[in-house]
Formats: C-alpha cells, structure tokens, sequence
C-alpha cells in the first residue's frame, strides 16, 4: 500500500472511530446510573463464588449448576479491583462494570463491523445504538452475570464470519485460478477461531449454544457453498470445519456425562423457563423495529429503485443479514417448541442472549444497503438514499424506545433503567443489627433448589449453597448464624419448635438461645405474612422481607 492509499484508509476509518467511541459512551452512559443497585439474588451467586477462596470458585459455580469459566474471571477481576475503586463508587458498580464494558464494547464493535461491511456509516451508527437502548441488552449489560460475556462474543464471531466471508468473495473474485485455490492461513485462522470463540461462549454459559450452534452451522453450509467451484478451497474448508465439528461432538457427549443430573432434575426448572402461548414468541424481541421495519423500507426501496432483480442476496452484507434472522428465527422457535412440548426449560430471553447483537446488526446491514443504491441528490446536493436511511434508522430506533418504555422513562427523568428490586443488602444488614449475638437466622431465598427440600435441610453442602446471598459482600456479622432452608420456610418460621410436624427440637439445636430462629429473610410472598402474630415484626426491603421476632 503507497502513502497515498494509507492516508485514505486512515481518512476514511476516522469516521468509524469517532462515531463507535461516541455509541461507546452512550452505552455506558445509559448503564452506569443503574449499577449501584444491590445486587439481587442471582447475581449474589456470582459474587458468593467471586468472594470465595480460588480454590472454591469452581465448587460454588458448579453447586449453583453453572460452569467455572466466568466466575473465576470474576474472582480475577474483583482482586484486580483496587479498594480505593470498590470505596468509591461501591462493590456493586465495581464487579458490574464488567457486563457495563462488555457490552458498550460490543455496540462500538456493531458500529465499526456493520460500517465495514455494509459500507454505511448510518447503517452501523444504527445497530450500534440499537445494542445501546435495546432494554434486554441494557438489563444485561448491569447485571453480575455470564450474559453480558455472551453478547459480547456473539459480537466478535460475527465480526469474524463477516471476515472469513468478505476473504471468499474476493478470492471468487479473483481471476488467479493459483490464488483462488488457496484460502490462505488468515482464511484458516478465522475459521478456526471462529470455532474456538463459540466453544469458549459455551464454556461461559452453555446456553449460548441455542443461538450460537445455529449461527455456526448456518455459516459453515454458506462457507462450503461459497466455494463450491474450487475443489482445493472447497475441500480445505470441509477439513476445518469437519474437524471442528469432530471436536465438537466430543465436547458435546464429555458435557453431557459430566452433567447428567441436570436432565434428571430438568422439571425442577420448568416453573422457570416455562412457554406458554406462541405470543410468546412475538413478545421475545422488539421484530418490528429490528427486523421487519428496516427490511420492507431496504425491500421498497429496491423495488422502486431498480428490479426484482436487485433483490438477491449476493453481496456479504445481504448474506450475514438473512444468517443472523435466520439463526435467531430458528433459535427462537426451537426454544419455544422444546419448553412448550417437550419440557425443556429453555424459554428465557437470557438462554437466548446471543440473539441481540444478531437481531441490530441484522437492522443496521439491512438500512446500510438502502445508501447503496444508485446515488440520488436533492436540490440542495443531499444524497435522497441516506437521507432515507436516516429517518428509517430514527423511526427504528424510537419505535423500539418506545414499545419497550425506554422512551417514557427518559421523558420523566428517569436514569436508572433496569432495576431489580431486591434491597438484600439493606435486608442483611438489618437482620444482623435486630437479633442478639449467637442468634440464627434463617434465609429463604426462593431459589429453585428450594423445591422438595424439608425446611431443615441435612445436607451441609446445599445448606449452605441455600444461603449464599449471605457468603458474599453481605454478611450478617460474625456472632450470627445463617440457615439455608428448603420449602415452607415460613410456615415452618411462624410456628414454635414444638409445634413443627416431622421436626425433631433437637434438629434446631443452631437456632439460638431460645430454641427459636430470630429472623427470618425471605423472597417468598405467602398470606401467613398478611396476618402475622404479635410478636413478630416485618419489615420490606422491595421483593426482600426480613421477619423479626419481638420476643
């Protein structure tokens, strides 16, 4: 490349920059107000294993039925954190800040990629602003969870397709048969990587595969067929992806061995991943505004334009947007299909995460085509076609603010988009300051692994996963004892010793001085709270009540 051209490139590339840091700051900017929040009962599960020793990350991951990988980062990232950082602005915006940049980050990869690729900045500008507002990438892109992780690798192996995919069309392209005989080490190593970037989204959270499996998929047969003229490529290709796909399947069955106990209890989780309507799928992702809007205003435009013709998907940029609907269309209705008939709790928008980034990318590529048209000024010298694709982006963009309540929530001034509602910190801490010291108090949590249990759980190692929202930042004090229970916590809470049926008052022994557990904290909402006794006082903390005995 000669000075001339770089300084081109440079020229043309500075754009991008300015806009993917500005999408940037917006992201975050949009996320940050929402971070100092306490922490709710699932992410309490991430930072009891952040706020473990190293050597018990892995057990506490794997007690809570999750995978290793994303919670020894969090350890890493917790101990990265200076003390000064955690003073400041809190342990709750310290840890999250993670989901925050993962996630600001992949809207500033959107904008960068979707510009590349389709050749428009508005395009890009586009999906990146749509990550930005979209209110399940902001919920989570706060939250102390794997899924923000997962976004933020949909994203990159997008970016990574979109580039094994620009590599065939301009080796097709080529008139060299010798060249195009090669798909060249670049070729292979995004291929690979490819791969390896969906194996390492499983790793952070295996559900990322109802998306990810597919999108890979998908990409390997248009991989295949892109170089279906070229015996050399075409059987370089297979190799790759044949040996990956190998890998694969033995990953897959090592997973599933290791993980048998979670198809045996898989009705334990229906109650919480549980579809019901097919409404429901229509309710999963803002459609209209990220996937049919933008595709009949680029259908419309191109009818009126130019031919039926025209409509083809023969440029990459049209190839990645019916991969990424596709994937996610697929996905979706899989999901659906398996919960609703087949009793696999797998309906819940953060098993299909990776469908985000996906679904505004789709949208950006799709209003990028619509500058690609034959050139049209106006009278004043302005380009009709972008003008277009501006107002298209707009009327996107404030559709789905809209549809979702971001829009009316910004109106009323309101900073902190995604709440969760569950004050555990102001709730631990108040139960620790209204018992006595050597006291217990039992912790209720609601977790799903609550279901079937007796009240008094004999199992140490699930007691004490029960009662984990109380192992990590929040504590109730040194000289007070917390109890995980099971089921009927309250009912079980409300009676004295002697008058719990099945329960031995020796089995109690922990309780206290009394006999009696002090406190109880709780997630669950029953009528017995509606109507409690004298002696007993509630006291709320948003979904979070704390019972506490007066005498």
């Amino acid at each position: 490349m000669n000075p001339r051209s770089e300084t081109f490139a440079a020229s043309s590339n500075r754009p991008r920059w300015t806009w993917a840091v500005i999408v940037f700051l917006v992201a975050f900017a949009l996320r940050w107000p929402s971070c100092g929040e306490s922490f709710w009962v699932d992410e309490l599960h991430t930072a009891w294993c952040a706020f473990a020793d190293l050597s018990g990350v892995g057990r506490r991951a794997v007690i809570g039925n999750q995978q290793g990988g994303y919670f020894y980062a969090m350890y890493a990232w917790r101990h990265l954190m200076s003390v000064g950082v955690t003073e400041v602005y809190g342990v709750e915006a310290a840890m999250r800040s993670t989901s925050v940049l993962l996630t600001a980050f992949s809207a500033a990869g959107l904008v960068w990629g979707v510009s590349r690729v389709s050749g428009s900045l508005i395009g890009g500008v586009a999906a990146g602003l749509a990550l930005s507002l979209e209110s399940n990438a902001i919920f989570f892109g706060t939250e102390l969870r794997p899924y923000a992780a997962v976004v933020f690798l949909a994203t990159v192996v997008l970016g990574l397709m979109e580039s094994v995919m620009e590599e065939n069309r301009e080796r097709v392209a080529d008139c060299d048969d010798a060249s195009r005989s090669r798909i060249g080490w670049l070729g292979a190593l995004n291929r690979i990587m490819v791969h390896g970037l969906v194996m390492v989204a499983a790793a952070v959270h295996v559900t990322s595969l109802t998306v990810l499996a597919v999108l890979l998929l998908i990409f390997a047969v248009i991989d295949w067929w892109s170089n279906r003229e070229d015996s050399s490529a075409k059987w370089s290709v297979l190799m790759i992806n044949g040996a990956a796909g190998a890998l694969w399947v033995l990953v897959a069955v090592g997973w599933l061995r290791e993980h048998e106990s979670l198809w045996q209890t898989r009705n334990a989780w229906t109650s919480f991943a549980n579809a019901q309507s097919w409404g429901q799928i229509w309710r999963m992702w803002p459609w209209a505004p990220l996937v049919i809007l933008p595709l009949v205003a680029t259908g419309l435009q191109r009818l009126r334009g130019r031919s039926v013709a025209s409509l083809r998907c023969d440029t990459v940029a049209s190839r990645l947007i019916v991969i990424a609907i596709l994937s996610v269309l697929i996905a979706t209705i899989a999901c659906f299909v398996l919960s609703l008939w087949g009793g696999i709790a797998l309906w819940h928008r953060r098993y299909l995460v990776a469908s985000l980034p996906l679904l505004c990318a789709a949208m950006g590529l799709a209003i990028g085509s619509m500058t690609r048209r034959e050139k049209k000024a106006t009278a004043s010298g302005v380009n009709a076609n972008e003008v277009l694709a501006i107002f298209v982006a707009a009327g996107c963009l404030l559709l789905m603010v809209y549809q979702q309540g971001t829009l009316n929530r910004l109106c009323r001034g309101e900073v902190r988009l995604a709440q969760r509602g569950e004050d555990w910190e102001s709730a631990i801490e108040f139960a620790g300051r209204s018992v006595s010291s050597r006291d217990s108090v039992w912790v209720d949590a609601g977790l799903i692994e609550q279901n079937g249990q007796p009240t008094i759980v004999d199992n140490p190692e699930l007691e004490e996963y029960l009662r984990y929202v109380t192992g990590g930042p929040y504590a109730l004090g040194d000289q007070v004892k917390a109890i995980g229970v099971g089921d009927d916590a309250i009912e079980a809470w409300l009676m004295r010793v002697a008058e719990r049926p099945n329960v031995e008052p020796e089995s109690d022994i922990d309780a206290g001085l009394n006999g009696q557990p002090a406190a109880l904290i709780t997630r669950q909402s029953l009528a017995q709270m509606e109507s409690l006794p004298l002696d007993v006082e509630r006291h709320r903390f948003g979904r979070v009540t704390v019972l506490v005995r007066t005498r």
